[in-house]
């Protein structure tokens, strides 16, 4: 299945048109590394975001460049059109990505849940961003607009920008690249949470974080699904949550260990689709899945998981409409994502020593 970053950027210099436009317009685009960056002006969002993502590691993304409008609400309008054609990038480039971003403009409320929808489509996450200067209350309470595949960002972070000034900026193409980091180095059942964020200088608030501290801000944030970063031998990504209102779907880590065996499975049925349906093919459904079940508890993934047939969907009238039902479950790794050390004192040592003399 394809894997990467979905970036939705306007951009308006430079990039005419035509037959060979590297960019053109509400298309989607794959992207490798930071080579075709130098067919780019430095105009618009679309370039810095790719440097951004492509700091953390060089990845593979899916673009899609909407033309840049001085009026707000049309600038809106081309947003919400281009986030539009990432639920087309598979059948348009072969990939489909697994993280969304719009950087600069998802924390409007109408790009943030125009990505969140195209998410639910692609089984991806979408890393939405928070309003320069909004308050731990303001973040949260917009929280509450967002559900089970959506991951808020708090922090804007200080980086240097294409001109060479330092300057604040959104925070999620720095996200894309780590969890793509992260997804390459550890597995992508890892989460992305305590690992190092490269090129950051600072942050525009900065959020309390105390080690062993339940309640300081930073912890508070994640409690109530947000993330941010704490600078802790550089800056670390912080926070597992996804904005789901079911502990099921909390953490990232498991929703995407899910997408990544539904899309694996989905993908490997494409060769027994048409096969008569008979046990033979049944069997070999099974043994198919079974057997990436087994390779993924191997590698670390999951815990366990198994495939069997459906005892009731399936009967003489099903098996006569051409339909198969088989089941799968699977066990995936929640993060360590609190560790609770209990302390007590114990005189005894100390006796135990004194009588030994």
């Amino acid at each position: 299945a394809g894997t990467g970053s979905g970036v939705v950027s306007p951009f308006s210099d430079t990039l005419k048109g035509g037959e060979d436009e590297p960019f053109p317009l509400n298309t989607p685009v794959v992207v490798v590394g930071t080579a075709p960056l130098s067919r780019l002006g430095n105009a618009g969002t679309l370039k810095q975001a790719l440097i951004d993502l492509n700091d953390q590691r060089h990845a593979l993304s899916v673009v899609v460049r909407v033309e840049a409008q001085a009026d707000a609400d049309a600038q809106r309008a081309n947003l919400l059109s281009g986030i539009r054609q990432l639920s087309s990038s598979r059948s348009v480039v072969g990939y489909q990505p697994r993280i969304v971003i719009a950087p600069g403009f998802s924390e409007d409320d109408a790009v943030g849940k125009a990505l969140e929808t195209v998410a639910g489509k692609l089984r991806a996450v979408a890393y939405v961003d928070c309003a320069s200067g909004a308050t731990l209350s303001e973040v949260v309470q917009r929280r509450q607009r967002y559900g089970a595949r959506t991951e808020l960002l708090r922090p804007r972070v200080l980086a240097t920008q294409l001109d060479g000034q330092l300057a604040y900026r959104p925070y999620s193409a720095f996200a894309a690249g780590l969890r793509a980091r992260i997804d390459y180095e550890k597995g992508w059942w890892w989460s992305k949470s305590n690992q190092a964020v490269f090129n950051i200088l600072g942050v525009e608030q900065v959020d309390e974080f105390i080690l062993g501290e339940r309640n300081c801000d930073a912890n508070l944030l994640n409690m109530q699904n947000v993330s941010t970063l704490i600078r802790q031998a550089g800056f670390k990504h912080w926070g597992n949550r996804l904005c789901a209102s079911h502990p099921q779907w909390h953490f990232e880590s498991v929703r995407r260990t899910a997408d990544v065996i539904e899309d694996s499975i989905q993908l490997a049925m494409l060769g027994y689709v048409d096969r008569p349906l008979d046990r033979q093919n049944a069997d070999d459904i099974i043994g198919s899945v079974n057997a990436y079940l087994r390779r993924l508890v191997g590698e670390g993934a999951i815990f366990g998981g198994q495939a069997w047939l459906d005892p009731e969907l399936n009967t003489a009238e099903t098996l006569a409409a051409g339909e198969l039902y088989i089941n799968y479950d699977f066990g995936p790794k929640s993060p360590t994502e609190l560790i609770q050390m209990r302390v007590s004192i114990n005189n005894e040592y100390g006796l135990q020593e004194l009588t030994a003399l």
